[in-house]
């Protein structure tokens, strides 16, 4: 079945460029509607509709983006109100700076916050969907052959980290992935779609997406387009309302994925692993309960 391989927004003016399989181009659709904000709420819908991993961006609440390289660590934040967007932003652990631009609707000011939005998230910035983030950071002094664990631990409510909903996709940050790297996740499973994802800016590196109506696990890469499609048998430990513990371990070559501490399949490199810089969890429909997510670096070796 063709698919949309491009969707662009033009004022009031959507592009529907439709392409096959082999990304040949099938027709090229130019709708035109009579205000922008029509135009902006069919290019959104349109992409939704095909694709239920895509994330528009949220706006008109303070949205928390993170960054952290070798060299800094800095947070930003982007508050809409009214006509009013406030950026507040700075090293993580200070106050940071504050500015403020006024715009002429509030339209205006939305289109601007998600600009600003979008240029963070493409130099590497992660979204905190749900604001910023209460976390705790174990103990870096690491003992001879460990590895140096980075766990992830906010308030619990009975037992569980975070609940993922559909259009509240969860962020982690990814820093230095690489042979030795592991991420580690401990979830319920919920009676629907949902997908653990390691991201490479925009791009699906792995995608690792369970389908209990389907009995399948499918296991892909998306750079522009889905690639080829990887499908493993649906394992009764994922059965809906079970606990299981999903780790993905990184290789030189590929990426061992673990089930409940037993190996599940193994999946060869499309992206280098070096540019993965962050974790994407998506429930499609319900939700997904988190109990725990653990990402862990090998120990730098010494000079």
């Amino acid at each position: 079945m063709p698919d949309y391989g491009n969707i662009i927004l033009e004022g009031r003016q959507v592009r529907l460029i439709k392409s096959g399989y082999c990304g040949n181009v099938l027709s090229d659709e130019l709708r035109e509607f009579d205000s922008e904000e029509a135009a902006e709420a069919y290019y959104h819908s349109t992409i939704r509709s095909y694709d239920p991993y895509y994330a528009p961006g949220h706006i008109n609440e303070p949205i928390y983006l993170e960054f952290s390289d070798d060299k800094s660590h800095k947070f930003y934040e982007v508050t809409v109100n009214g006509l009013t967007v406030t950026f507040h932003y700075g090293r993580i652990g200070t106050t940071g700076q504050t500015d403020n631009s006024t715009y002429g609707s509030p339209r205006k000011a939305q289109v601007a916050a998600q600009k600003k939005i979008n240029e963070k998230l493409k130099k590497g910035y992660v979204l905190f969907p749900k604001g910023k983030p209460s976390r705790s950071k174990s103990s870096e002094v690491a003992l001879p052959n460990q590895a140096i664990v980075e766990e992830i631990t906010p308030p619990v409510i009975g037992g569980i980290l975070v609940t993922v909903k559909p259009g509240e996709d969860v962020y982690w940050n990814i820093v230095k992935f690489r042979p030795g790297s592991t991420v580690e996740i401990v979830a319920i499973s919920p009676n629907s779609w949902f997908s653990f994802n390691l991201m490479a800016g925009e791009n699906f590196a792995y995608h690792f997406n369970p389908r209990l109506s389907e009995g399948q696990i499918v296991q892909n890469t998306k750079v522009g387009n889905w690639g080829p499609e990887e499908r493993l048998p649906f394992p009764q430990e994922m059965a809906s309302g079970k606990k299981f513990t999903v780790k993905i371990a990184v290789e030189e070559t590929q990426l061992a994925v673990y089930l409940n501490d037993t190996f599940l399949s193994y999946y060869k490199h499309r992206i280098p692993p070096g540019e993965i810089n962050s974790l994407r969890l998506i429930c499609s429909q319900g939700s997904l309960p988190v109990l725990s997510v653990n990402i862990s670096e090998p120990l730098a070796k010494s000079i």
